[in-house]
């Protein structure tokens, strides 16, 4: 008698076709595969995250920008990776170089490997070739075990917020038009190119 090696599941089928990258905004269990330094158009100095879901779904171009060109702080982008540090058990974070994907990059080991909740905002926008296309912001960090905010695991306070948010989210639409096809973005098997954040983060961070 022949022994199944796999039982059906419902969930993996329905991910089939979808590229191995994250296709949804909301929450996710991610582990850091990588963080990376970076600059923006505008000069800001931020970290680049790759990531991979807990579901084995990957997202890449995942940005914090914690800095101005001229070293000011952007006070959503410091608040976000002092929460990631919390949660990772990190005092400090350095730039170390590194071969990452045979290119040699500043990242940053202290956060490598960490698994972390990441609350993520799908944003559609339309590229310089009018086509449309998405990209991820880290909305929230949050506690992969209990689904804490810092600023709730901190204060001792119950997990609120992550479920707040997952019942009131909607995707972000900075779409020029609506027409166009969809190109993806900021994940993993994309089109990745022209991908380019708003600016600084723009959530508020008062919930890390």
């Amino acid at each position: 008698m022949s022994q199944p090696f796999m039982t059906f599941d419902k969930g993996l089928a329905e991910k089939s076709g979808s590229g191995g990258g994250i296709q949804e905004g909301g929450a996710h269990i991610c582990t850091i595969e990588s963080a990376v330094y970076v600059t923006a158009g505008t000069g800001s100095h931020g970290v680049e995250f790759t990531v991979k879901t807990d579901d084995g779904l990957s997202g890449r171009y995942l940005t914090a920008y914690f800095a101005k060109a001229d070293n000011t702080p952007i006070g959503s982008g410091q608040s976000l990776l002092n929460a990631l540090m919390g949660f990772c058990g990190a005092q400090s974070l350095s730039w170390v170089e590194a071969n990452i994907n045979n290119e040699m990059v500043s990242h940053c080991p202290e956060l490598k490997g960490k698994t972390v909740g990441l609350f993520l905002q799908k944003r559609l926008y339309t590229k310089a070739t009018m086509e449309d296309a998405y990209g991820f912001d880290i909305r929230c960090p949050f506690d992969p075990v209990t689904k804490q905010t810092f600023k709730e695991k901190s204060q001792g306070k119950p997990a609120v917020a992550i479920d707040s948010m997952s019942a009131s989210y909607k995707d972000k639409d900075d779409r020029k038009n609506s027409g166009g096809s969809m190109a993806q973005a900021s994940i993993g098997g994309g089109n990745q190119s022209g991908f380019q954040p708003a600016g600084p983060d723009p959530f508020d961070g008062d919930n890390f």
